[in-house]
This record gives structure tokens, C-alpha cells and sequence, in this order.
């Protein structure tokens, strides 16, 4: 809300005005008034206007009556009359999933049950120790950003064995297991919605570290444990284009001796064979030593999952398998960013009233696009008079409110985005230089100049509006006649000529002469030297759009 200081001896001044909601949840076809409160709430116009970013998703009315047609989100604005002050109310629908999964990450990874059992996901956990599940969420099979109801309720069927910490978060303790047979409590996710609840079940096995034989991976240098049956870690790799290099690893088995079992046989997979974020290689060469050696080469920024599977089984039955979530990060060098495909020589166009979001690109040291990358665009404050032609509603949506007088007039908009996806080693700043044009609206040529008035102080230009579409030039007694017409463009929210400009773009030069005045760019002196006709054809441009206005002209010779 945006307040100001005002007062007069014959009106009482709006100061501001807000929504009582910054954001309200709606059912698709449902339709909510909006309340709101003028200030002060005894100001003398306490008239208002809606208008929504985005009639497509939400619809507003003139009494603030908003209908959701379908899924998704918009802000509907509301602006007062007097003063012109602004409040804006994010409408987001309210969508149900219509199935859910237990997700595994590199946290705490999960696995999917085998067909026919009783429960859909396991996974396990040693005694005394922690975890965190969480969930997917799903529209007809696939997962969806639009789902709104997020509200899950975690559960256990045997507190003996695990217990729910945090039943809205997800969090476990293993707390007992067993030296012989199988511990374990089927963990449930429950999320309800208007056609009944939704579940999914996740079997969480207690281990006894000392009852199993371990599986372990750890760099080649031997250096650094990567991960243990009983958890896994996430392996950060950085991509450098072509010059990236691979990092060698050891995979093996310990039993309960401490020693490497060597009649044991690796199978390792990723989930990346489309996405071509790593390579995978292995090495056998020294497998009859218990030992797999793989290597990862890191080629495009994201994630993926490594999967290792044995021919060893566990105290309860199954193979011994692991899970490690690899994510892949790329160093950004540059980024630069874009808007629009309109263009006035280097710089982008943005058209008054237009809602537009930035798109970007990033690029390493060496200039090659990265693939995949994603960072939070993070924008600094206006500088200048940016903010009384451009307003940001967060999340990278910004619209153009006004037009500047000058139409060369450059703007600005600059930032920055973190080098790596964790926001590690410094920024990268960018900049975004840009014009704003008017929306061309009309164009008439008049045989009338326009007109100025002083009003209220002001002076207000009126444009004539009986336009000509034919004009007969003659010529007597061997002089051709002359005639002044006027020619203006109209565009958004303005009836100035500025910033758009008009000139002619085609004629026949031996039926008649043309000449623009030059101190009035509006005004053309059309003289006949030919008898016979012709087209004389305007033209209005702001530098993104044009306008055209044809007249026909006759030329005639009188005896």
C-alpha cells in the first residue's frame, strides 16, 4: 500500500488503498469478492478500478467480483481514481493431487517396492537414527507445480519399531530392532482432499549395522567415504564444458569381518540416459580383489541417480543395493537476459501496458551456453524514474505502466545470479537496457490541424477527428493548386504525437508533390503536377508496430 500526505480545503484526498488478502485460494469456476479499504475512509472519491494480469487464468468485475476459469495463479490490481494508487491480490486455484509417492532425494533415498506387495516404497534405517520422507505430488500420473494442496499426514503401524517425530513433516526415528527375523513399520502419507484421502505407503526396515554386511563407495584416492548402506551422501560434481575430467571411485563389500568379499558381482546404472547430465565408465580390473572401480565425467548442469546394485544379500533377505543422487553444477561466467524479440538497434522494446518476465542465458568461462542451468534471478532496486513506468510483482513479472515523453529515452533494469546453484562463490551481474514505446491506437489525416486549450491550468491538445479519404487538386489557368493536410497517430493512454512519428511511404511523383514541413513533422503540402490519380499512403510507427492511412488524390485540369 502506498500512502501520501494530502488535504484541501474543498476535497479530502485518497492517500492509498489495500486489499484486506495478499493471496487467496479459489476453486476453478468459483468466483470470491475481493474485499478492500480506501484511505482515509472519509476522502471525498473513493471510486476504484480492477483489472487482472491475467484474464485468462482470473477475472475481475468492476465491484472486485473475481471469477478462477482455470488452473493457476494471477494478481488482480486494484487502483483508485484519485491519485492512482495500487494494491495488488495474488489468486492462486485450489487443486487437489490426484495421487501421491514417497520420493527419494539424497537425503534419505527410497526405493519402489517389488509388484504385488502390500506396500509401495521401502527403504531402511539403522537403529537410533533419523530420517526425513518425503513425497511427490500428482495430476493423472504426472507431477504437477500446480497442485495447491500440499497438506500430508505421516503415520506409523508399529511405534515399537519407528516412531513419526514430526507428523506434517515427515520425520522418523528408528527405535529398536531385532538380532534375528525382520524390525520394521510401515510409514503411511495421507493427504486428504474433496474426493476422499489419498495415500501411499513406505516400508521402513530397522537395521543392526552389525547383523549385515556393508556395502561402501569411496573416492579412488581413498581420501573420502562417499556413502554406507546406511544413508547416502550427495556427490557434487562440477561440468567445465569439454575440459571437465572424470572422478574415479571404489565400490566394494565388507562382511562382518571387516574384510572385502570377492564373490560378489556390481551392476551399476543411472537414471541419465536421456538427460546427459554425467557419463558412467567401470572398471573390473580389479574385481577379483572385491574391488569395482567407476568413473563419473560431470557434462551438463542438474541431477541424477546412481544406482548400484550386488548379487550379495542382507541379514533380511535382500540384495544389497545403494542409491547416490548426484547433482552437477556448472561455474556461470556471464548471464544475460531478455524480454522481448522487438528491437530498436541493440536494445530490446517494451510497449506500454505490457506484462513481461525475463528469460535467461547463461554461459561458462569459455562462452558456451550451459544447458540445463537454473539460478534465482535476483533484481536490485529501481534506480531513477524506472518505477514510474515499470512495476515488478515479485517472482520476475514485471508490467510497463507509462510511457516516458522522450521515446530514446534508455532504461535499465540490472542484478545478479549466484556462480553455482547453492549460491556459492559470488555473484554474476547483469543488466537489461531497454525503451518504452506507446501502443499505436489510430492514425487520421485531416485537412485540419490539431488544437490547443488551456484547461484547469493545463494545456490539452485535441486532435481533429474528420478524416479525409479522398482530395481533388486542380489546376487553372496553368497554376496547380495547393492544399495543407495534417496527419496524427493516436496511441495508449495518449492523443500526443510523441513518441510516435508519421511520414509517407508511397505516391506517384508525376501526379503530384509532396512536401512535410519542417518544423511541423505533422504537416504535408500536397501540390498536383500531372493530371491523372494517385494513392498517397501514411505511415505511423513507434519503433515496434506501424499504421497506415491511404488517401486518394485527383488531379485535374480546369479550362
Amino acid at each position: 500500500m502506498t500512502v501520501v500526505a494530502g488535504c484541501s480545503d474543498e476535497a479530502i484526498l485518497v492517500t492509498g488503498v489495500n486489499f484486506y488478502k495478499n493471496e487467496v485460494f479459489v476453486g476453478v469456476n468459483e468466483s470470491i469478492k475481493l474485499d478492500y479499504k480506501v484511505f482515509p475512509s472519509n476522502c471525498t472519491n473513493a471510486k476504484v478500478t480492477f483489472w487482472s494480469t491475467d484474464d485468462n487464468i482470473a477475472s475481475v468485475d468492476a465491484e472486485g467480483n473475481v471469477t478462477l476459469k482455470t488452473e493457476g495463479e494471477a494478481s488482480i490490481v486494484v487502483r483508485t481514481v484519485d491519485g492512482g494508487f495500487e494494491d495488488s491480490c495474488k489468486i492462486i486455484s485450489y487443486v487437489d493431487p490426484t495421487s501421491i509417492a514417497f520420493k527419494s532425494d539424497s537425503e534419505y533415498p527410497v526405493n519402489v517396492a517389488p509388484a504385488g506387495s502390500e506396500y509401495n516404497f521401502y527403504t531402511s534405517l539403522a537403529v537410533e537414527k533419523t530420517a526425513k520422507l518425503k513425497v511427490d505430488f500428482f495430476l493423472n500420473g504426472v507431477a504437477s507445480d500446480d497442485i495447491t494442496n500440499k497438506n500430508v499426514v505421516f503415520s506409523s503401524s508399529n511405534t515399537s519399531n519407528v516412531v513419526v517425530l514430526d507428523e506434517n513433516q515427515g520425520v522418523i526415528k528408528a527405535v529398536s530392532g531385532v538380532a534375528e527375523g525382520v524390525a520394521y513399520s510401515d510409514i503411511t502419507a495421507t493427504v486428504s482432499t474433496k474426493d476422499g484421502n489419498i495415500k501411499s505407503v513406505c516400508r521402513v526396515f530397522v537395521n543392526k549395522a552389525s547383523n549385515i554386511d556393508n556395502l561402501f563407495v569411496h573416492y579412488a584416492n581413498g581420501e573420502e567415504l562417499l556413502a554406507n548402506r546406511d544413508g547416502s551422501d550427495v556427490l557434487e560434481l562440477t561440468a567445465e564444458g569439454s575440459s571437465s575430467e572424470a572422478t574415479e571411485f571404489y565400490a566394494y563389500i565388507l562382511n562382518t569381518s571387516g574384510e572385502k568379499k570377492t564373490d560378489v558381482e556390481f551392476m551399476f546404472s543411472t537414471n541419465d540416459q536421456e538427460q546427459g547430465v554425467v557419463e558412467l565408465s567401470v572398471d573390473k580390473s580389479l574385481s577379483d580383489q572385491g574391488i569395482y572401480k567407476f568413473s563419473l565425467k560431470p557434462v551438463e548442469e542438474g541431477s541424477a541417480i546412481l544406482y548400484l546394485n550386488t548379487t550379495c544379500l542382507d541379514g533380511e533377505g535382500k540384495a544389497i543395493s545403494l542409491s547416490i543422487s548426484i547433482n552437477v553444477r556448472a561455474a556461470v561466467n556471464s548471464v544475460t537476459i531478455s524480454a522481448s524479440d522487438r528491437k530498436d538497434g541493440s536494445y530490446e522494446i517494451l510497449t506500454n501496458g505490457e506484462l513481461f518476465s525475463f528469460v535467461p542465458q547463461y554461459k561458462d568461462a569459455s562462452g558456451r551456453i550451459i544447458e540445463g542451468a537454473t539460478r534465482e534471478l535476483h533484481f536490485d532496486e529501481f534506480a531513477g524514474d524506472l518505477a514510474n513506468y515499470v512495476r515488478s510483482f515479485g517472482n520476475n513479472n514485471f508490467r510497463v505502466i507509462a510511457v516516458p515523453e522522450n521515446m530514446n529515452q534508455l532504461f535499465t533494469i540490472s542484478g545478479f545470479v549466484y556462480k553455482y546453484p547453492n549460491g556459492e562463490q559470488g555473484k554474476v551481474y547483469f543488466s537489461y537496457s531497454f525503451y518504452i514505446r506507446n501502443t499505436l491506437e489510430g492514425l487520421v489525416v485531416s485537412l485540419n490541424p490539431k488544437t490547443t486549450e488551456e484547461i484547469g491550468g493545463k494545456d490539452v491538445t485535441t486532435l481533429p477527428q474528420d478524416g479525409i479519404s479522398a482530395l481533388t487538386l486542380t489546376q487553372r489557368s496553368g497554376t496547380w493548386e495547393s492544399v495543407d493536410v495534417y496527419a496524427y497517430a493516436t496511441s495508449f493512454n495518449s492523443t500526443d504525437t510523441e513518441p510516435v512519428s508519421v511520414s509517407l511511404v508511397a505516391y506517384d511523383s508525376t501526379k503530384i508533390f509532396v512536401a512535410q514541413d519542417g518544423a511541423n513533422k505533422n504537416k504535408f503540402t500536397l501540390t498536383g503536377v500531372g493530371d491523372g490519380q494517385t494513392t498517397l499512403t501514411f505511415v505511423a510507427t513507434n519503433g515496434v508496430e506501424e499504421i497506415t492511412y491511404s488517401i486518394t488524390i485527383y488531379t485535374v485540369t480546369v479550362n
